[in-house]
């Protein structure tokens, strides 16, 4: 483990054995960091079983963040902390995926460079990610942010799922923290990441099917196989997330300022997308035109 970067106040004692103040430390981004709120140790002990810190493997950490403060009154906005878990990727997963994140993550934190290269680092690397990367030699990655009343939301989709969500004719844009009310470590967030995992490691899988050496005609069938279980498994998942919020969508596309962005399907494009789910799950296509009604 690094050597932390900044040193906090706190007392020494001098021969006579009276305690003597030290002198003021000015203040680091890390401080604000270090005095976040940690998670029930019991509850990271449940997020551990299934994701162990491992110098190997991606794990899961939890992160909170305080409430926000009211920048007219000064006081604390009531109801905006929230969880966020973050992934935590290895410096040796790091270094084969991207080396520049290694080399930027090993150099001076944003507020010890020069004035007019802070911004754009900090843009990059986050004070949270020079942290995490010297307690943990990990790359750290907001990944779920824990709201609403099914266990949290995802803080983006990859592109498989973006791929999936698109064909299904739903939305691809995630929800923002703060969309749905901010919720509470319990079992529910447990069960869905584990849920969600499944589908990162049918993503991965595919992700190494077609990285083999071997011949494509080897590996189709294989291949085949695996997407239409990607497709059928996550769009049964990404649907029993969002029924329960489907008053807020409603809410939504009642505001003035949709703009007619979002709007209720037709009783004609819900039986067509019915047929369009099954036909993309079995082909992995999208038909050029929706089948009628």
């Amino acid at each position: 483990m690094a050597d932390p970067l900044w040193v906090p106040e706190h007392q020494i004692v001098d021969p006579s054995g009276s305690a003597v103040a030290s002198p003021r430390v000015k203040a680091s981004p890390l401080d604000k960091v270090k005095a976040e709120p940690r998670a029930p140790k019991e509850w990271v002990r449940r997020l551990r079983e299934l994701w162990p810190v491992s110098d190997q493997m991606q794990w899961l950490q939890p992160r909170m963040f305080p409430e926000s403060i009211d920048k007219a009154s000064g006081y604390p906005i009531r109801g905006s902390a929230r969880w966020v878990i973050y992934t935590m990727t290895p410096a040796a997963l790091v270094q084969e995926a991207d080396p520049t994140w290694v080399e930027m993550l090993d150099e001076n934190p944003w507020w010890l460079m020069s004035p007019e290269k802070q911004f754009g680092r900090m843009m990059h690397v986050t004070t949270y990610q020079y942290a995490m990367w010297r307690e943990y030699r990990c790359l750290a990655r907001p990944y779920w942010c824990v709201q609403g009343d099914e266990g949290g939301t995802p803080m983006k989709y990859s592109l498989r799922e973006k791929a999936v969500l698109k064909a299904e004719n739903l939305p691809t844009d995630v929800p923002n923290p703060g969309d749905l009310p901010f919720a509470t470590l319990d079992e529910r967030v447990i069960r869905v990441l584990a849920e969600r995992d499944k589908f990162r490691q049918l993503g991965g899988a595919l992700d190494r099917l077609r990285n083999k050496d071997k011949a494509v005609a080897d590996i189709k069938a294989e291949e085949a196989e695996a997407e239409t279980v990607f497709r059928t498994e996550f769009v049964k998942w990404f649907k029993a997330r969002m029924e329960p919020n489907a008053e807020f969508i409603g809410t939504h596309l009642r505001k003035s300022e949709n703009g007619g962005d979002f709007r209720p399907a037709t009783a004609a494009e819900a039986n067509a997308a019915d047929q369009w789910e099954d036909h993309y799950i079995a082909t992995g296509r999208v038909p050029a035109v929706l089948p009628e009604s």
